[in-house]
C-alpha cells in the first residue's frame, strides 16, 4: 500500500483575513451613489435645490464616522446581509436628507413621509436578519443606531424649515449629538448603560411621530410634541441613573 507525505509546497494555502474594511468601503459607495442616483432622478420633480447633494453627503458621513470607533475597537469579521439592510435605510436617509433646502410643498411631504415610512420598517429588518443569520456585532449596532439618530435629526430640521412646529423640534434631532458631547467632556457619562427596551420604544416612537410632523396629515404640533416627550423622557430616565452613580468607581 503506497503512503503519501505531503510536501511543503502541498499543504492547505494559508487563509487571508476577511477583508472586511474594504467591503464595507465599497458598500457605502453604492449606497452613497443609489441615494445621488434617487437625487438627480427626482430633483426636477420635487425641486430640489444645488444644496441637496451636500445634505445627502452629510447625512450620510455623519452616522459612518461617527461609527468608526466602534469598528476600530471591534474588528467586525463579515459583512453580512444585516449591515447591507442598514446601508440600503442610509440611502434613503441620504434622499430624505435632500430636501433639507425645499419649501415643503405638498408632494415633497407626501414622498418624505413615504421614504421616511419605508426606512423606518427596514430599522426593525436588519436587526431580525442579524439574529437570524447570527451575524449581529457592536459595529452593526452602532451604524444602525446612528443612522437612526441622523433621521431623527433630518426630520426634526425638515419640520422647521417646512413651518410645521417651532425651532423646539429639533430637541428630537440634537438629543442624541449633546449626549455625546456630554460623554467625552464627563467621566462619569461613560458609565455602560443596561440593556432596555424603553430606550428602543422611544426611538421609534420619535421616529413615527417625526414622520407625522413633516406629513401632509393635520396635527404636526401634536405628533412633534409626541416624538419630544418620548425621546426627552428616555434621556431623562438615563440621566438620572447616570447621576446617581456618578461617583461610583467606574
Amino acid at each position: 500500500m503506497w503512503s503519501i507525505e505531503l510536501g511543503a509546497d502541498m499543504k492547505s494555502p494559508e487563509r487571508h483575513p476577511y477583508p472586511f474594511s474594504a467591503i464595507l468601503a465599497g458598500h457605502i459607495a453604492i449606497a452613497a451613489s443609489c441615494a445621488g442616483l434617487a437625487i438627480w432622478a427626482t430633483s426636477d420633480r420635487f425641486e430640489l435645490s444645488t444644496h441637496a447633494l451636500p445634505w445627502a453627503i452629510g447625512a450620510f458621513a455623519i452616522p459612518v464616522l461617527a461609527s468608526e470607533p466602534v469598528r476600530r475597537a471591534t474588528h467586525p469579521q463579515v459583512m453580512g446581509h444585516a449591515n447591507r439592510v442598514t446601508l440600503l435605510r442610509a440611502s434613503m436617509i441620504g434622499w430624505i436628507a435632500a430636501f433639507g433646502s425645499t419649501a415643503g410643498t405638498f408632494d415633497q411631504m407626501l414622498w418624505v413621509t413615504v421614504v421616511a415610512t419605508l426606512a423606518l420598517a427596514m430599522d426593525g429588518l436588519d436587526g431580525w436578519i442579524a439574529r437570524l443569520t447570527d451575524s449581529a456585532s457592536a459595529y452593526g449596532a452602532q451604524l444602525d443606531m446612528e443612522f437612526d439618530a441622523i433621521l431623527m435629526l433630518v426630520l426634526s430640521w425638515l419640520a422647521v424649515q417646512w413651518h410645521q412646529t417651532g425651532p423646539w423640534i429639533l430637541v428630537c434631532g440634537l438629543a442624541r449629538y449633546a449626549w455625546i458631547a456630554a460623554h467625552a467632556l464627563l467621566p462619569w457619562f461613560r458609565r455602560p448603560l443596561p440593556e432596555s427596551f424603553r430606550r428602543k420604544a422611544a426611538c421609534v416612537v420619535g421616529i413615527i411621530g417625526l414622520t407625522l410632523t413633516v406629513s401632509p396629515i393635520p396635527g404636526a404640533v401634536i405628533w412633534g410634541t409626541t416624538a419630544a416627550v418620548a425621546l426627552a423622557g428616555s434621556f431623562a430616565v438615563d440621566l438620572v441613573w447616570l447621576v446617581h452613580r456618578r461617583h461610583r468607581a467606574l
